[in-house]
């Protein structure tokens, strides 16, 4: 009789830990982010998704990266001044190196470019809630769709 307590206690402690192990596990996050202080006074956090492999890393000086795998290089990404010269600046540059627009729309203040002056592809969007705009770049056309689907923008 004593013996079979003894199991059963020993049955019921096994259960407890297993249902607290699990338990611990749920805070386990699947997304990475750094936010940024944007010289205009915008608080910018960049979010990648790490499910499928892709991380961030913060390159310094308001600069970041989106790799896969063993540091496979998927996209680079910058900030820009939001106000209404610096983003005639930046579409004057675009329109300047002959960039073809793929996906979204300028006037909207996101979409997709080929750049063939430099064989790159480069996703820009206004951050809604801010006067900042990044800018993505990324040197396969599919590269620059895997970033955009992992990685989220938001001004704080």
């Amino acid at each position: 009789m004593k013996h079979s307590m003894i199991r059963k206690a020993g049955i019921a402690v096994l259960c407890i830990g297993t249902i607290a192990l699990m338990a611990g596990c749920t805070g386990y996050s699947t997304e990475s982010s750094v936010t940024y202080h944007i010289q205009n006074g915008d608080d910018i956090t960049v979010t990648v998704d790490t499910t499928e492999g892709y991380q961030l890393n913060d390159e310094g000086e308001g600069s970041f990266s989106i790799t896969y795998g063993s540091n496979d290089l998927v996209a680079e990404g910058s900030f820009k001044l939001g106000d209404d010269d610096s983003w005639g600046i930046l579409i004057d540059d675009l329109n300047n190196y002959g960039a073809q627009l793929l996906d979204g729309n300028v006037d909207d203040g996101l979409f997709v470019a080929y750049i063939p002056e430099y064989d790159e592809y480069d996703y820009v969007e206004y951050i809604e809630g801010s006067e900042t705009v990044v800018v993505m770049t990324a040197s396969t056309e599919q590269d620059i769709y895997d970033a955009i689907n992992v990685t989220g923008f938001s001004a704080n």
